[in-house]
């Protein structure tokens, strides 16, 4: 189910525009990561490095609401008397600011487990316990770290996101 957010008056100023958008990384942030994955060596020369790709499912539902948003229940919902609304507990796709709701999660999981989220963009995070590095794009993740640090991650990461491991190079 997606929600379709239409707006007949505005309710925001032109000054809170950037709260619907959601960061993006800088293009030099995989450079970085690719040429850190095969230059950087930890202090015990056994440990590997490895790069893991993680998909977030369903990312915009983990969200909580920035707002009061209300949408009409779909026709298969016979639960809903006729005329009614539902309200929204979670960022549902489609919000305008489903996006900046789910940058938020992130933000406040990354920091919950120990990362440092970046000055430059909130899209970069180290954690300077494990050494493990990550950057998003929207709910892809690219992680940089031991390979047990790596799994670690995505496993602690799953506590409050549906992770996915696309893939691990390394």
């Amino acid at each position: 189910m997606v929600a379709q957010e239409t707006r007949r008056v505005l309710y925001m100023g032109p000054e809170d525009a950037a709260a619907v958008f959601a960061a993006t990384p800088p293009l030099e942030a995989l450079r970085f990561m690719l040429s850190l994955a095969m230059t950087e060596q930890a202090e015990d020369r056994l440990v590997e490095f490895v790069l893991a790709f993680l998909d977030i499912s369903r990312a915009h539902l983990h969200s909580p609401r920035r707002r009061e948003a209300f949408v009409k229940a779909c026709k298969e919902d016979v639960d809903c008397p006729e005329g009614h609304c539902l309200k929204l507990l979670k960022a549902m796709y489609g919000l305008c600011d489903a996006g900046a709701a789910f940058d938020k999660k992130v933000e406040v999981s990354s920091e919950a487990m120990g990362f440092k989220v970046g000055l430059f963009s909130p899209c970069l995070c180290y954690n300077p316990v494990t050494k493990v590095r990550f950057f998003r794009h929207g709910d892809d993740f690219v992680v940089l770290g031991s390979r047990a640090a790596v799994k670690n991650y995505a496993e602690e990461l799953g506590k409050y996101l549906i992770v996915k491991v696309r893939g691990v190079l390394g």
